[in-house]
């Protein structure tokens, strides 16, 4: 007998009742979460006088703010999933980033900078336990039904759907029509709403979501150790920690430079924005290891044939690209236009060229095609 069959033993619509305590949790989460990023931006850019003030910033400083603030909503989970499935339980992460969460709308109601940064903190905090934690209590609660889990799936994320309409709508009318703090307000309610009903349906789930056991702590990281079907070398864990540093440092300096006006990297690269190079940089360290794993794939032989249609093809993205019309801008600009710019033009294509190359390279040996239908390489058959 399975051991999660008392969960049938009940059911609506062929599915058990704490399924659709999830669903409504997750209704009103993403009411909440929709519901304050509809009016975040208008409030932010909104006219400072008026009937309902905003405060008059750019949209690419708003824009920027909210960027942000979704990429670490999306990054907390890997931490919050991780403290819920190895310490405190599903359960009791989903009341803690409920009840987080709660409080950073409450925080933005207030309407000044101080809480509005703190409310945005608690938000993505408890984004982080909330949205890995709720969907691993269904996954758990329909271990050995897998013909029953698709249905349960469809009907949590109809929730998703739901609430994402039903908060964009109200809280975007609240907020336009009433006042911001009220919309702001709404959404905090209605996610509190959805803390005191999954804390209050607790005993629905039996010991799913319950803290793990030591026991059991010791048989996950038994399992692990055994099974390392694709371990990380230590040139891959450097990579990884640079660029996740790096990544994390570009990030946090987009909102700092366009609100704060603090630009801790206020430089380009040949002619390239910052967000392009390393970009570009990290596309080419991370595909490297492929190079000696998969040599066949990138020894190539040019095609001499098509070579001559290359030179042309590169003299026409140059010049739609940047134009000569740049030339004449640098010249007022620069020192010495008459040696500094051949010598700049010179440099950036060399350079340019030579990272576009490494980007080819590390495309074509990490791709597991054959490529004989490219213009200018061709790659004979393995």
């Amino acid at each position: 007998m399975n051991n999660n069959d008392q969960f049938f033993s009940k059911t609506v619509i062929g599915h058990p009742a704490a399924l659709f305590v999830l669903f409504f949790t997750e209704m009103w989460e993403r009411f909440s979460y929709y519901g304050m990023r509809a009016i975040l931006v208008i409030f932010l850019t909104g006219a400072i006088l008026g009937d309902n003030p905003g405060w008059g910033w750019s949209s690419s400083a708003a824009l920027s703010l909210l960027g942000t603030y979704a990429m670490f909503a999306y990054l907390a989970p890997l931490a919050g999933g991780w403290l819920g499935d190895k310490k405190i339980g599903y359960r009791n992460s989903v009341v803690i980033g409920a009840l987080l969460m709660t409080l950073g709308h409450a925080s933005m109601a207030v309407e000044t900078p101080t809480f509005l940064y703190i409310g945005i903190s608690l938000l993505v905090i408890g984004t982080g336990f909330f949205k890995p934690n709720i969907t691993s209590i269904i996954s758990k609660m329909y271990e050995g039904r897998d013909d029953k889990k698709d249905g349960a799936f469809n009907i949590f994320y109809m929730g998703v759907n739901a609430g994402a309409f039903l908060g964009i709508m109200l809280c975007g009318w609240v907020g336009e029509k009433v006042g911001w703090s009220f919309g702001f307000g709404l959404a905090g309610i209605f996610m509190l709403l959805g803390m005191i009903q999954f804390y209050f349906a607790q005993p629905l789930f039996g010991k799913i979501g319950d803290p793990p056991l030591k026991s059991d702590e010791k048989l996950i990281i038994k399992k692990a150790t055994k099974e390392k079907l694709n371990p990380f070398l230590p040139i891959d864990i450097l990579l990884i920690i640079t660029f996740v540093i790096s990544a994390l440092i570009f990030i946090i300096n987009d909102p700092l430079s366009k609100i704060g006006g603090i630009d801790i990297l206020n430089f380009t690269y040949f002619g390239m924005e910052n967000s392009l190079f390393f970009a570009l940089i990290a596309f080419i360290a991370f595909g490297a290891p492929a190079i000696s794993n998969h040599s066949d794939r990138w020894q190539t032989e040019w095609d001499t044939e098509n070579l001559s249609s290359l030179l042309p093809a590169s003299a026409l993205m140059f010049v739609a690209f940047t134009g000569y019309g740049r030339i004449a801008t640098l010249g007022e600009e620069v020192a010495e236009p008459r040696r500094t710019i051949p010598r700049a033009i010179i440099t950036t294509l060399v350079i340019t060229t030579l990272l576009y190359i490494g980007v080819a390279w590390i495309a074509l040996a990490n791709a597991g095609h054959d490529f004989d239908s490219l213009s200018v390489i061709r790659v004979p058959p393995s």
